[in-house]
C-alpha cells in the first residue's frame, strides 16, 4: 500500500482555509480561488516553506460550547415532543376545516342541481301551459275536437285514398 509523505498528510490533515492562511505568509500567488488539492500542490512544490506546520488536531470544546449545544439539543426535543402531542389536535383541526369546507362545496353544488332541476321543471310545466293555451285558442272542428286531433282524421282520411 501506497503510503503519503509526512508532509503531504500533515497539509491534508488542515482545513482549506488554515492553508490559505499558510501560503499566504509565503507570498506565492494563485492560492485565493484554488481547490484544497490544488493548494496542497502548490505547497508541496515550496514544501521547505512549510516545514513548520505540525498535524492539525481539533480543539476540544468548552464547556461552555458543550452546555450550549446540550440546551439546544434539549430545546429540539422539547419543541417536537410538544409538536407531537399537539398534533392530533392540530390534525383534528385541520379535519374539521377540511370537512366544513367539503360539506360548504357539497351543498352549493346541491342547491346548483336543484336550481337547474327546478328551472328544467319550469320549462316543462311553460311548455305545457302554452301548448294547452294554444290549443284552446284554435277553432274546433265539425266533429266539436281542436284542430290538431283533426288534422290526425285527416291525415287517415287521405291514406284511406
Amino acid at each position: 500500500m501506497y503510503k503519503m509523505p509526512a508532509i503531504l498528510e500533515i497539509l491534508m490533515s488542515h482545513p482549506v482555509e488554515n492553508l490559505r492562511k499558510e501560503i499566504a505568509k509565503t507570498n506565492i500567488k494563485g492560492y485565493a480561488t484554488a481547490s484544497k488539492k490544488a493548494i496542497v500542490e502548490k505547497m508541496l512544490l515550496h514544501s521547505a516553506r512549510f516545514q513548520h506546520i505540525k498535524m492539525y488536531e481539533k480543539k476540544a470544546a468548552s464547556e461552555k460550547q458543550v452546555a450550549a449545544r446540550k440546551r439546544f439539543a434539549d430545546a429540539s426535543k422539547a419543541k417536537a415532543v410538544e409538536r407531537a402531542k399537539k398534533a392530533p389536535e392540530v390534525k383534528a383541526a385541520k379535519d374539521a376545516a377540511k370537512a366544513a369546507k367539503v360539506a360548504a362545496r357539497d351543498a352549493a353544488r346541491a342547491e346548483k342541481v336543484a336550481a337547474k332541476a327546478t328551472a328544467k321543471a319550469d320549462k316543462v310545466a311553460a311548455r305545457a301551459k302554452a301548448k294547452d293555451l294554444k290549443d284552446s285558442l284554435m277553432p274546433l272542428s265539425k266533429d266539436g275536437k281542436t284542430r290538431r286531433e283533426s288534422k290526425a282524421v285527416r291525415a287517415a282520411r287521405l291514406a284511406k285514398k
